[in-house]
């Protein structure tokens, strides 16, 4: 896939989110030097490093063996965007309350979920604000849908608290804390099969461009448009779209992390 199409290039992402905008929320952003500044962090960010620094390889393994026995299907199949119904069913199957309801009041709108752990319920709750995308409404479920399964493993200090999802800074918040990106894993692995991270990334792997945001870039949208539906719309507010995006670049580079340092 050719790098000149202006899509597959950080630049040319934020172009066009800007571009779909109106006039007044063009006004308020930020220069867009300014906004791809702000990715930098993250689209320099070594992930591989990062899951070696967070966890041993028995730790992962640990995590991934979680992850497997209660989703046996998920190295061979490619998952796909449920409904909230679905979605539903599967909380109830790995034992859990579902709530799912959107939240759009002051600070409400950047909450994609939480997990609440059983000492605090009769058992462990997952709730899901509806006002987003419905590929991000998947994500912000698998997320804590990964919490419940690394409950064990990577226990909360207070187990009776709620573990907020809010997808707004995935430098700092998630790759620097093991209970967070690990929760990301599972996201990872259920938006990237086996298979198709080998048809996106390997690639890259195999030319040594795994650094290349644009292949990566090229990759995800690929991915996210064909199975998840999702494509940046004029229907999402700007300030979304480019959170969106972030958690884009972020689950991807994860999914080739994974890849690349664990043929996983």
């Amino acid at each position: 896939m050719s790098t000149s199409k202006p899509y597959v290039t950080l630049e040319g992402v934020i172009r066009e989110i800007l571009g779909m905008a109106d006039a007044a929320a063009r006004a308020k952003a930020a220069e867009i030097g300014d906004i791809e500044s702000d990715f930098k962090s993250i689209a320099r960010c070594d992930y591989t490093g990062c899951l070696k620094l967070n966890f041993s390889r028995r730790e992962l393994d640990g995590i991934l063996e979680a992850i497997r026995v209660a989703l046996p299907t998920l190295h061979r199949e490619q998952f796909k965007p449920m409904a909230l119904p679905h979605l539903a069913k599967v909380a109830t199957r790995l034992g859990l309350g579902f709530q799912a309801n959107p939240f759009n009041g002051p600070g409400g709108a950047a909450l994609r979920g939480f997990y609440v752990g059983s000492k605090a319920l009769k058992q462990p709750l997952i709730c899901l604000n509806t006002a987003h995308h419905p590929t991000a409404i998947n994500a912000a479920f698998w997320h804590e849908i990964g919490h419940h399964l690394t409950a064990r493993l990577l226990p909360l200090q207070d187990e009776s608290s709620a573990r907020m999802s809010f997808g707004t800074d995935y430098h700092h918040e998630h790759l620097n804390d093991p209970k967070e990106l690990a929760a990301d894993v599972l996201v990872s692995l259920v938006c990237y099969s086996h298979s198709a991270a080998e048809r996106l990334f390997g690639g890259l792997l195999r030319t040594g461009a795994a650094d290349d945001l644009s292949g990566v870039l090229a990759a995800a949208r690929t991915q996210l448009s064909s199975v998840w539906g999702f494509n940046f719309g004029r229907q999402i507010p700007a300030n979304e779209n480019l959170h969106y995006l972030a958690g884009m670049i972020h689950y991807a580079k994860l999914r080739l992390a994974l890849l690349a340092g664990y043929d996983i």
